[in-house]
């Protein structure tokens, strides 16, 4: 790179004038916001990209499949029906689309927490475990 530009740009004691860092400042500065202008189109399109292809892959409401309305089975475990109804709408929340439970039971009789317990410290042991490094 040649730096005789730059040596022609110098005032006579060597030192660049205020008109000529303004100048330089200015255009970099307009550079710099012209780039990051550039980024933000393309990061605004791309996203707006998604959302329509999105919106193309959902069904139309009216195409919706419809929930049955039949009853979910209770098991001999006697789970209340609540129970089922909060367990069905965070299925549907979280797959969202309506879904069918079968059956619900229980994990240990309904006196005893011992199979709740026991899960629970599995998992606490499982979890330390996994945090140390195998040798």
């Amino acid at each position: 790179m040649s730096s005789l530009p730059l040596i022609a740009s110098l005032s006579a004691d060597g030192r660049y004038g205020f008109w000529e860092n303004a100048v330089y400042l200015t255009t970099g500065f307009i550079i710099v916001i012209g780039a990051l202008t550039v980024l933000w189109a393309m990061c605004f399109l791309v996203g707006r990209f998604f959302r329509a292809q999105e919106a193309a892959a959902q069904p139309a409401p009216a195409d919706a499949p419809k929930a049955e309305a039949a009853a979910v089975p209770v098991e001999e475990d006697g789970i209340d029906p609540a129970i089922i109804a909060v367990i069905t709408a965070a299925i549907q929340v979280a797959v969202h689309q309506p879904m069918r439970i079968r059956s619900v039971r229980t994990t240990s009789t309904p006196g005893s927490n011992q199979a709740r317990h026991n899960a629970w410290a599995l998992e606490g042991r499982s979890s330390q475990f996994q945090s140390h490094k195998v040798r």
